[in-house]
Formats: C-alpha cells, structure tokens, sequence
C-alpha cells in the first residue's frame, strides 16, 4: 500500500510502508502472548503487545523481549515503556535496546539511584500472574 503525503505525485509517495503480527520471543524459558502488532514506515519500527505466562520466575536473569520483527540499526537507547503487574521490580518501566543482546529490549528504571532491570525471579512476587503491556519504537538499518 502506498501512502502520499501532501500531493499524489511520486515525490509524495511514502512506498514503504508495512504492518502486520510478531512473535516476542524471551531469552530465558517460554511466554505467551496477544496484540502483538508492529507498523513499519521506511526504517522505523514501532510494536505493541501484551506478555504472559512467563514459564520462567525464578532465573536471576534480566527479561529480554526478543525476535523482533526487524533487526534494529541503533541500540543502547530507550525505544519504549511497559506496564506490568505482579512484579517486585516497581520502577522497571522504560524500554531499552540493548546492544549486547542483538537488540533485544529490556525493561530497566532507576533503583537506589542506578539503572537496574526487571528480571525473571521478579515476576509472579505474589499469587497473581505476570502481565507486560509494552510499546516501542526503534529503526532498522533498510
């Protein structure tokens, strides 16, 4: 689908426009998940979707969403936010690209004065289940 944008002529055309499902994926263990969309405009990325059933609560590991529906081109900068439930980590709610991980993201905020992230023996501190709602917004190198 072509979308123009202050006329119809082909100086106007934005032709590289896309949109469709993904599937996040974690590092550690298995989820489930819904709403999971992205909207591709030339290299920038924007996904939303909502993550559960974290078959991993106990790793003392960060959660990185991954298997993004484009690789990322610039990483080490925050690309979202996320609001979760059932997490003993309360102020994880930006999130990061992160270069080392091949551009996963990562749910970090501030903790005693230093970034810290939300890790997977965090989820589930109570009865309840474990819920991410989370938007990002991140470009691709084509």
């Amino acid at each position: 689908m072509a979308i123009y944008v202050g006329g119809t002529g082909d100086a106007n055309k934005i032709d590289d426009y896309e949109e469709g499902q993904w599937t996040p994926q974690v590092h550690d263990g298995t989820i489930s998940y819904q709403a999971a969309y992205y909207t591709r405009i030339g290299r920038q990325v924007t996904i939303t979707a909502r993550l559960y059933s974290f078959s991993d609560n106990s790793t003392n590991d960060s959660i990185r969403i991954k298997n993004l529906p484009f690789n990322a081109n610039v990483t080490g900068i925050a690309a979202g936010s996320v609001m979760y439930s059932y997490g003993g980590q309360q102020h994880a709610t930006v999130l990061y690209m992160d270069s080392t991980f091949s551009g996963s993201l990562n749910c970090y905020g501030g903790y005693s004065g230093a970034h810290d992230n939300l890790r997977h023996n965090e989820l589930n501190v109570s009865s309840g289940n474990s819920d991410l709602y989370l938007i990002a917004t991140y470009f691709t190198s084509t």
